[in-house]
């Protein structure tokens, strides 16, 4: 289980640059960056990364590491590592299957937390970790750290669109059912129209052959080239792995 509660939160937001980060409102829902940081991520083909946490600065060897702790990065100014630079900190997890990585069996992406590079020779480098949605482990791979901006929602709702309409995948810790104000990863992106901030219709195919069963409003809040992540605004009924998702236009 993912080690994200209340109070980490609390931390997280207090320190800066977290704390000039704004949470956006949708509806009666609440979203803070650094929440939205911390949501798996589905990928079909597993990252190629070189840039990884190797271990911590310790007499004594450690399985995990947590925000504070001093960690070795596999390679310093030769790799183009120099202090003061910030990065994301990532696994990829093979999902519950099991399976390789595919379109058909995604993995996820774990955001394990962040950290800033405070020393580095040639060789390697030296971070303190800044916050932590996980535990930090050795083999846990750098991307450089963007601190996501959150959308408004954009405006008129629109009318739903059945074309080819996104299938919920997962949300924090693989997890596949939902609530109002949870997130959750779709399987359509900016190659498909989606957008920031746009709007959608949750459904449920019941099997019966009668019509879709509306389930969930949602809005996208971060955007990839063939997945988003939305945060589910309303929900009359839980919210699957599966549903449907409709996309309103103006």
């Amino acid at each position: 289980m993912r080690l994200i509660f209340s109070a980490l939160v609390v931390a997280l937001v207090a320190t800066a640059p977290y704390a000039a980060a704004q949470p956006a409102t949708f509806g009666r829902v609440s979203v803070h960056p650094a929440t939205l940081l911390c949501t798996d991520i589905p990928v079909y083909v597993a990252p190629t990364v070189s840039l990884r946490v190797i271990g911590v600065e310790d007499t004594q060897p450690r399985a995990a590491f947590a925000p504070g702790d001093s960690v070795v990065l596999s390679t310093g100014l030769a790799g183009g590592v120099a202090p003061g630079q910030r990065y994301l900190i990532r696994r990829v997890s093979r999902g519950i299957s099991r399976q390789p990585i595919s379109r058909a069996s995604p993995g996820a992406v774990r955001t394990a937390g962040w950290l800033t590079v405070t020393a580095a020779d040639d060789a390697t480098a030296l971070a303190r970790i800044d916050g932590a949605c996980d535990a930090v482990l050795p083999d846990d791979y750098l991307e450089p750290y963007v601190l996501p901006v959150l959308p408004r929602a954009d405006g008129a709702a629109g009318t739903p669109q059945h074309d080819r309409m996104a299938r919920v995948v997962f949300g924090v810790d693989e997890t596949r059912a939902f609530g109002t104000g949870a997130l959750l990863t779709i399987d359509r992106g900016s190659d498909d129209g989606v957008a920031q901030g746009r709007q959608f219709v949750v459904y449920r195919d019941t099997g019966t052959g009668r019509p879709l069963v509306v389930v969930g409003e949602a809005v996208a809040l971060a955007v990839g080239p063939d997945v988003s992540t939305v945060v589910l605004t309303r929900a009359r009924y839980e919210v699957l792995a599966g549903d449907y998702l409709a996309m309103r236009t103006p």
